[in-house]
């Protein structure tokens, strides 16, 4: 087990002396995103999400990321992707969520930000929301029937997909025009049931560790969905 990383930019001065050798001027920007960019970092627990873009991303230019995997894996640093500046301007339309969340949270660590101006389109945005809540949401009730006589299982359940939808809530705030977006699980879910219309209170009571029946869970996001599925944005 590695030292616990108390702030990931501690990192940076060997973590790019380690890229520039493995990858020299291939290498054109490191980026940290995800939660070790913002106040949710969590050290010890929070995975580092390292984000590479590179000239050329072969197989054969990105083999040297096999053997720095192995070494940083101890300090909980992850590399997560690779893009070339091609990829991410030809991608924003296929996965506008993702490159929103690059976009909202990340930390540049050497050479070009080419995330911080990123166009995304607000209807694609809400539209990969949906999609995702939609699909969750069916998964959802299917595993609720499936493990209905087992309240350890729901438990758990919805333990991990609370944070899936965060994430969707956070792209929803985006979608909507919201220029911040809350880190506090609580204040999210209160801002995604503002910006929506709808009562989403069970979902703040999750945020705040209170107990909160399954069903009173997928009919929350039950509701979020079909607000979310009315919801006009402005391009």
């Amino acid at each position: 087990m590695g030292k616990k990383i108390l702030n990931p930019l501690d990192l940076k001065e060997e973590l790019l002396r380690d890229l520039s050798k493995a990858f020299g001027n291939n290498m054109l920007s490191v980026i940290v995103f995800g939660s070790a960019a913002t106040p949710r970092y969590v050290p010890g627990k929070s995975d580092i999400n390292i984000l590479l873009v590179v000239r050329h991303d072969s197989v054969q230019a990105m083999a040297p990321l096999n053997g720095l995997e192995k070494k940083w894996a101890s300090r909980k640093v992850v590399f997560s992707f690779f893009f070339t500046p091609s990829y991410i301007q030809t991608s924003l339309d296929a996965y506008p969520m993702e490159f929103m969340e690059i976009r909202r949270d990340h930390l540049l660590l050497h050479g070009i930000d080419f995330f911080s101006e990123l166009e995304i389109s607000p209807r694609l945005l809400r539209l990969q929301c949906e999609r995702e809540l939609k699909g969750k949401l069916l998964h959802l009730k299917r595993e609720h029937i499936r493990w209905s006589h087992k309240p350890k299982v729901l438990r758990s359940l919805l333990g991990v997909s609370f944070s899936q939808f965060l994430i969707i809530f956070r792209n929803i705030l985006s979608a909507a025009g919201r220029p911040e977006v809350p880190h506090s699980a609580a204040e999210l879910c209160a801002e995604t049931e503002k910006a929506l219309g709808v009562d989403a209170a069970a979902l703040k009571r999750i945020a705040e560790g209170q107990e909160v029946i399954f069903q009173e869970y997928i009919a929350a996001i039950e509701g979020i969905t079909m607000a979310l599925d009315r919801m006009v944005v402005k391009e």
